[in-house]
């Protein structure tokens, strides 16, 4: 998997060195060890596992459950919550795809997005993103 930035959120997919996550659970990454390959992650209640390998993760999609917890009313909430399972769900790809298309500034956007990921990878400063409708859109 190609590695994210510490703060993104992760799924964990497989089990190749014995970790203490669970399989399928949605965590978001808080420490990257480049040395050997793994990162450690902290899920919803901010308790940290131990080291895990990048090619047991995947990123987790930003329109999930906690979107959905933002905008739905508390009673749709509740009923969601009585089911096992509720937390990974994940917009689909054609429902991203079609709102990203959408867009009428997409190209646009991509290459600035593009830019401000360059420029934090090099370390540069870069300033704040103001009214972004993708950022509204999908967290």
């Amino acid at each position: 998997m190609k590695k994210v930035p510490v703060g993104r959120k992760i799924r964990i997919s497989g089990n190749s060195n014995e970790h203490n996550y669970t399989i399928g659970g949605i965590y978001t990454v808080t420490h990257i060890d480049d040395s050997d390959g793994t990162l450690k992650a902290e899920d919803a209640n901010g308790v940290t596992g131990n080291w895990i390998r990048w090619k047991d993760v995947t990123p987790a999609g930003t329109v999930g459950w906690d979107f959905i917890k933002k905008v739905l009313p508390a009673d749709v909430i509740e009923f969601l919550g009585a089911f096992d399972g509720i937390e990974q769900l994940e917009l689909s790809g054609d429902v991203k795809d079609a709102i990203l298309l959408s867009l009428p500034d997409l190209h646009e956007r991509i290459l600035k997005e593009t830019a401000k990921i360059q420029s934090a990878a090099k370390g540069e400063p870069n300033e704040q993103d103001v009214g972004n409708d993708a950022d509204d859109i999908f967290g």
